[in-house]
């Protein structure tokens, strides 16, 4: 008898801690609200594109590129020469048509990457070098024209 008295009391108390909660919470969660002066961001056009400009490409350019086919296999660079340039690696220095690219090193890790070239950068092709020449073309080749997405606008 004592077990159905303890049973039915505590099925009467969790039922008005539902009841109770069910009433409070919507007031609770009502103070969660999006203030009224909240801009709905919907609407907002994607910046696919507006932030990269065509071509033509100078040297000095920071482009972007893909290097691979998944959405996130975007990387960036500078433009370090341009098509009919030669371009060699030789004991970490790199030229272009025999002259020295000052800084190339400066914007990332160098690490101590193996002499590349000569070579003569293909028509409508970029030599890109990045920050950590993972995907750049001292370690992939020059970047083609269908690789290239534009020229990251300043």
């Amino acid at each position: 008898m004592i077990q159905a008295l303890r049973t039915v009391l505590w099925f009467v108390v969790v039922t008005l801690l539902l009841v109770v909660a069910a009433v409070k919470l919507p007031e609770q969660l009502a103070r969660a609200q999006v203030p009224a002066e909240f801009d709905d961001q919907s609407g907002l056009v994607p910046m696919t594109g507006v932030w990269l400009a065509p071509p033509p490409f100078a040297a000095g350019d920071v482009v972007a590129f893909r290097f691979g086919d998944g959405p996130d296999d975007v990387g960036f660079g500078v433009v370090r020469a341009l098509p009919g340039e030669q371009v060699r690696l030789v004991g970490g220095e790199l030229l272009v048509d025999d002259n020295e690219v000052n800084g190339w090193k400066d914007a990332g890790l160098y690490q101590g990457i193996h002499d590349v070239g000569p070579m003569t950068v293909p028509a409508g092709h970029l030599f890109v070098v990045s920050t950590n020449h993972r995907y750049d073309s001292l370690a992939r080749g020059v970047i083609g024209p269908d690789q290239v997405l534009g020229k990251v606008r300043e």
